[in-house]
């Protein structure tokens, strides 16, 4: 919806949930609800010139370590929001920036605003249970499920693996790529190892002690670390395997979660603490202060802090040797958490038993001006690609391309533009940019796209441009501004 208030109006949102505000006084801004059916990717905006961009939550910040978990404010997306089930089994941001979510009741693709799900219903899934997520080095999104298999998703084809293709069973529960290119899938008997043109099964007659495998993860020597419910933890190097158990140090042989964080030591998460193998020595320690917790998640973020998911008792972060926690005494929704996700932008994600999708966010506010690079401190349109850029028109000094509150590139009328007033902004399906510009009089909509200099200036109007203004009429290659009533327009093709 559009907001034709005399001096503000929100121009968008981020795939991370972020809005972006732009004002004409900078020392006031207005906060409006934004309605889930009505938000897109493409932006116009009518009758107001915008003096700075405010960037509000973390677009900008990650999470402060040093900020206490329970000061940041928590978003959370539930069934009301879009979601299938408010229980979120898996996790994953695949490489064109969209937020897949696992649940109980099938897959969902999350672009930051809406959700869009693939059940039995609309796909060739056979079993709506997901139980986990992997994206290889080629683009394609495997996903496992609970009774249906193995599926691969790729650009929009679906293909299903199951116990007649060679899997060793069709409950999927973890999922993970070597360097070699080959994809490694823990089941509920063995684990297998896939490849072009043939399967692999690993069992208790290859060494295993048990052949549910809960978790998989590699270390930075490319060592395939395998976690099992009952027999302890395995690694798996060059065809060799190595069991620990007790005599190791493990004293929970229900392995539920591992992770190989930046110095080469392996985490285990068990149903009863967290351990720790420290690279080099082969020695198992139990993690102070995290007895008679299970842990069902393990992730390391970019600055070296240690995220743990845990099945009764919250989020855990582990800073050096400070360990904190958050839970539904600090307001998160349930204190069973099953998955765990850090995005490119170093938000995380988590995914809860009951209480839906939750990410912990800064509320700081960013004032994008000059002094960041941009030409002018007058903006008319702002859009983040799927890539993470954002890209921010200007009124009369065309647009820029920023990257992490910087600019990293420029585009006028000098370089291509046919005007330097950028007044909309859209992403297509694969991935152009698409930017409608006006004459100094504000007469003339034109659209270019920046994407293709083929079509650059073209007046073969993409499908989306009726979703861009209130009220159009497609009938040919120019756009008429008209005034309908103060403060608010309308757009004709003639």
């Amino acid at each position: 919806m559009l907001y034709p208030l005399p001096w503000t109006s929100e121009t968008g949102i981020t795939k991370n949930g972020e809005r972006f505000v732009a004002s004409t006084k900078r020392e006031v801004l207005q906060f409006m609800p934004l309605k889930k059916n009505k938000a897109r990717r493409a932006y116009i905006f009518f009758p107001l010139f915008f003096l700075s961009i405010i960037l509000v939550s973390n677009y900008l910040l990650s999470l402060d370590p040093k900020k206490e978990l329970q000061d940041y404010f928590l978003r959370n997306w539930t069934i009301q929001s879009g979601l299938l089930l408010n229980t979120i089994t898996a996790l994953i941001q695949t490489q064109d920036g969209y937020i897949w979510v696992g649940t109980g009741a099938g897959l969902s693709r999350f672009d930051g605003v809406r959700f869009k799900s693939f059940t039995k219903q609309n796909s060739i899934l056979s079993s709506d249970s997901i139980t986990s997520l992997y994206e290889d080095a080629n683009k394609v999104l495997w996903i496992g499920t609970d009774g249906g298999g193995l599926y691969s998703y790729e650009q929009g084809l679906w293909k299903n693996f199951t116990m007649k293709d060679g899997l060793s069973n069709a409950h999927v529960r973890t999922i993970i790529g070597d360097w070699r290119g080959g994809l490694w899938v823990g089941t509920d008997y063995g684990l297998n190892l896939m490849s072009r043109d043939s399967v692999h099964v690993y069992t208790e007659e290859d060494g295993l002690y048990d052949n549910i495998i809960t978790d998989l993860c590699i270390d930075n020597w490319g060592t395939l670390w395998i976690g099992t419910m009952q027999g302890g933890l395995v690694r798996f190097n060059e065809g060799v395997i190595a069991v620990y158990g007790y005599e190791d140090g493990l004293l929970n042989l229900s392995v539920q979660s591992l992770a190989a964080d930046s110095e080469g030591n392996i985490w285990i998460g068990t149903l009863e603490a967290l351990y720790l193998l420290k690279s080099g020595d082969g020695i198992i320690r139990s993690v102070f202060g995290t007895r008679y917790t299970p842990f069902t998640s393990l992730l390391e973020d970019n600055q070296g802090n240690l995220w743990m998911a845990t099945m009764a008792d919250g989020l855990k972060r582990m800073s050096g040797d400070t360990l904190t926690g958050l839970s539904t005494d600090e307001g998160l929704p349930d204190d069973f958490i099953r998955c765990l996700l850090i995005d490119r932008d170093a938000n995380i994600w988590i995914g809860t038993d009951t209480g839906g999708l939750v990410q912990p966010r800064d509320s700081t506010m960013t004032n994008i001006t000059r002094e960041n690079g941009i030409p002018e401190s007058a903006v008319l349109a702002v859009m983040e690609d799927r890539q993470g850029f954002l890209w921010v028109g200007t009124r009369n000094s065309g647009l820029c391309k920023m990257k992490n509150g910087r600019v990293v590139e420029t585009f006028d009328a000098k370089t291509g533009l046919s005007y330097n007033r950028v007044r909309a902004l859209f992403e297509d399906i694969n991935g152009n940019i698409w930017i409608g510009v006006f004459e100094a009089n504000d007469i003339a909509l034109k659209i270019e796209n920046i994407s293709d200099p083929d079509i650059r200036g073209s007046n073969q109007f993409p499908w989306f441009i009726p979703r861009l203004c209130l009220n159009m009429r497609l009938n040919g290659g120019v756009v008429k501004k008209s005034r309908i009533r103060e403060g608010s327009f309308f757009y004709q093709f003639f």
